[in-house]
């Protein structure tokens, strides 16, 4: 039987001259020590390898980092992709309580607001639709998005209770997630988000004192990013349970300038994995007022993938491990139960599409009417489920077990553009921290003929 190297397989050099290898169809992580690191290396970019050479390598084949030459991979991931699209598994819903917001950012796309606030009659027609749904689920993951949702703290919690109660009755998990602005997230508002099981956050801060507070101003007040670090402070030093903060930053040339000060106020999230940076640059989203930042803008991740690196060797985390998994870089609007829920319990399958003009009404598929039964418009939907033909660039793309050729069907498909997984080029900057993760523990010596 002759073996090939994967075609996902995703290589590094560790710090230490180790051989980092991630496997990204099947999540497999090898570390070959520096002796055999060269020796591996070659052979990984092989073509036709023999059954005897491979033996020698039993690792890479358990690992499937080399696999028989008569297995297609593109078909194995092309498989995944219609299991987790259309999954049964989890029912992924996402509220929108409010479109207002206390702060105005400068690369916002939500700038035509209404000022909109979730009412107990549509609050009603969501519980009613979990209680009808719910079962026939293995689990339950309800988000929370703005505006900022914690201007409605309160119709949160008191919908988190209830859903809590229906989810303990038909014994289905029910998992929390949030993304917030941090402003209002105060020690006792996280406790109690936590109680009900909201573990996974994303909150956004822009650099130093001085590029958030230009980037991300409040509305009202002077500073935005001491009462957010204050928060995250308190919350680390006081909360032990479970959770995960991505701390997102929108990076520009004022944030590049500044990092180092940047990983100075990080410093305090060094060595605990609970909090991890999420890089990401400013993007068009749409809107106007993200122009105005053009000349500060920077255009691909290359700009910044060195201060990856630079943050792991400060013990800072990376927002890796959610990109290290089949599927985890497909977006939500192509997976058949994943909804978004407005304040008028209206379903949608992307937020930016809210306030897109050419595709806002492609994006509300339907709505929860007042027995909760999920109305859905069917041409609408098969829309955002039905993938096209996948290019050839995705076909040969490394991260096609990732994003699958649906990181952004908004984009793709409806304005018929090229979208690719944003953190493509960052990820094998990412090994380096996988590794001090300890994913890698396997330290290899191989023995080669």
């Amino acid at each position: 039987m002759l073996y090939k190297p994967s075609r996902y397989n995703l290589m590094n050099e560790s710090f230490e001259g180790d051989l980092l290898i991630a496997n990204l169809l099947n999540t497999t992580f090898i570390k070959i020590g520096v002796n055999y690191a060269l020796e591996i290396k070659k052979l990984l970019e092989c073509g036709g390898i023999g059954e005897e050479t491979a033996s020698a390598y039993p690792q890479l084949v358990e690992k499937k980092m080399l696999v028989p030459m008569s297995v297609n991979e593109y078909e194995l991931a092309n498989l995944r992709y219609f299991q987790i699209a259309f999954s049964n598994d989890v029912l992924d819903i996402t509220i929108i309580p409010t479109d207002a917001c206390n702060f105005k950012c400068s690369y916002c796309y939500q700038e035509n607001r209404h000022n909109q606030f979730l009412d107990e009659k549509n609050v009603a027609k969501i519980l009613r639709f979990l209680e009808r749904n719910v079962r026939y689920f293995k689990k339950v993951q309800i988000g929370w998005f703005g505006g900022e949702p914690l201007l409605m703290k309160d119709t949160i919690i008191s919908f988190l209770k209830e859903a809590k109660k229906i989810c303990n009755k038909y014994r289905v998990p029910m998992l929390g997630k949030m993304t917030s602005n941090g402003y209002l997230l105060d020690l006792e508002t996280f406790q109690v988000l936590l109680k009900y099981n909201v573990v996974h956050y994303q909150i956004t801060i822009d650099g130093n004192r001085e590029t958030h507070n230009k980037q991300r101003p409040h509305k009202t007040e002077s500073d935005s990013f001491d009462r957010i670090m204050k928060n995250l402070l308190c919350i680390a030093e006081n909360e032990k349970r479970y959770f995960r903060i991505a701390l997102r930053v929108n990076i520009t040339k004022d944030v590049l300038e500044n990092m180092n000060e940047y990983f100075d106020t990080l410093a305090p999230f060094a060595n605990n994995d609970r909090f991890q940076i999420h890089w990401q640059y400013v993007k068009d989203y749409g809107g106007e007022q993200v122009h105005l930042l053009d000349d500060r803008r920077i255009n691909e991740s290359r700009d910044f993938t060195d201060f990856i690196e630079l943050a792991t060797k400060r013990n800072l985390g990376s927002l890796s491990y959610m990109f290290f998994g089949v599927g985890n870089g497909l977006c939500e609007a192509p997976r058949k139960n994943s909804y978004f829920i407005d304040h008028e319990a209206k379903l949608h399958k992307c937020t930016v599409a809210l306030y897109d003009e050419e595709t806002k009404d492609i994006n509300n598929i339907g709505y929860i009417d007042e027995r909760g039964i999920a109305v859905i418009e069917p041409e609408k939907e098969a829309i955002w489920l039905v993938r096209n033909e996948v290019p050839d660039e995705c076909r040969e793309c490394i991260c096609f077990p990732l994003c699958m050729a649906q990181t952004c069907p908004q984009v793709r498909k409806l304005k018929n553009r090229r979208a690719c997984i944003n953190e493509k080029d960052e990820l094998i900057f990412y090994l380096n921290y996988l590794a001090k993760t300890g994913v890698f523990d396997e330290y290899i010596e191989l023995k080669g003929n």
